[in-house]
């Protein structure tokens, strides 16, 4: 069995095609870590680690850190075993989950090009046609109308509208409604509200004939009495993104009924957790969402194999590759509209083209 010879991991700053606004914050770039597991065979893994602070707790800078003491534990490991290594990663550093991710999603990709199989395959999945939806941030109605039409006019059917816990939160929605009126809408408040104003804007939707599929993380992420205030108040789904970050997140949601769903991403907790968080859900019945941060290609390649292994999602936010302006990876997936469709090549099927500097 081949032996893991170096883990590297490099910091790149991707431009996005325009300002990318939340509850959170306003972005223009996306701070990511491309990550390299090179094995005495000659095969290369690919992972990508983008962590968001208000999420996960770390930053490009500690992620860095970790991936750069975790080399020590993983040069000379063979590599026989993705779940043992994972383990072994999260017991020394159990307050890295993004950088874990990435180094998991890197020994993966090494692993499966060994076996020759497409990473779903090596997972025991099969190949599927994912549909996405597209993001409109928190910008003015009149933008987010515009966008609306575009993506429409692009054949994305699905859209996503941020909100931010300002007053124009209801009318961004409604102007994406009027320019889109076919589209399936969710609704993404990032924690942007109180329970009270969760109810309040979900009702004043509701009473100008709108009614979204599902409202993504209405409240903070520590308050599950307000995500059960607000899912007992309302008609639509309440699913819960960052309140739900590890499995025991998850259960804990789960055993409060506190939420319909959960917003999974490998970000958050990487491959083997996420395998842990579907099985929790399906046995606590809640739906299931797979979204992404602002990764390249590798990270959103990473999440369809995730969704092509599991078969288990019914709501997909998988849309970076439409935010960055430039990727530095070739391969991965081919997008029609708004469906992403793998390829059969070996691993994440990805490859480096220019990684830019930062």
């Amino acid at each position: 069995m081949p032996r893991i010879l170096s883990v590297s991991a490099k910091p790149v700053d991707l431009p996005l095609k325009q300002l990318f606004a939340t509850a959170k914050g306003r972005t223009t770039i996306s701070r990511t870590l491309i990550i390299e597991v090179r094995l005495d065979s000659g095969h290369i893994g690919l992972g990508e680690s983008t962590p968001i602070k208000y999420v996960t707790g770390e930053t490009v800078r500690s992620a860095h850190s970790t991936i750069v003491k975790a080399a020590r534990l993983l040069c000379g490991e063979e590599l026989s075993d993705w779940r043992r290594l994972s383990l072994t990663l999260q017991r020394r550093f159990p307050n890295a989950p993004a950088a874990r991710a990435g180094m998991e999603t890197a020994l993966l990709d090494a692993s499966a090009k060994l076996a020759n199989k497409p990473l779903y395959e090596f997972l025991g999945g099969s190949r599927m046609t994912v549909e996405t939806d597209e993001t409109v941030s928190v910008v003015s109605p009149e933008q987010a109308a515009e966008e609306a039409r575009a993506a429409w006019t692009q054949g994305i059917r699905r859209i996503k509208i941020k909100a931010g816990g300002g007053p124009e939160d209801v009318a961004r929605v409604l102007a994406v409604a009027e320019a889109a009126p076919e589209a399936d809408l969710k609704v993404d408040a990032n924690q942007a509200f109180s329970p009270r104003a969760a109810i309040d804007f979900v009702r004043e939707l509701e009473r100008a004939g709108v009614k979204p599929s599902l409202i993504e993380q209405p409240v903070a992420k520590d308050d599950i009495a307000g995500l059960i205030q607000v899912s007992e108040a309302i008609s639509i789904p309440v699913y819960a993104d960052e309140s739900a970050v590890t499995p025991a997140d998850v259960l804990r949601l789960a055993e409060a009924h506190a939420v319909s769903g959960v917003n999974v991403k490998l970000m958050k907790c990487g491959f083997r957790c996420a395998f842990e968080i579907v099985q929790i859900c399906r046995q606590a019945r809640l739906g299931l969402m797979l979204g992404c941060m602002l990764e390249s290609k590798i990270g959103q390649s990473a999440s369809l194999h995730f969704a092509c292994a599991t078969q288990a999602f019914e709501h997909f936010d998988l849309d970076s590759d439409n935010i960055i302006a430039q990727q530095p990876v070739t391969g991965g997936f081919t997008r029609t509209g708004g469906k992403l469709e793998l390829g059969d090549e070996p691993g994440l099927g990805c490859a480096i083209s220019c990684l830019p500097r930062k």
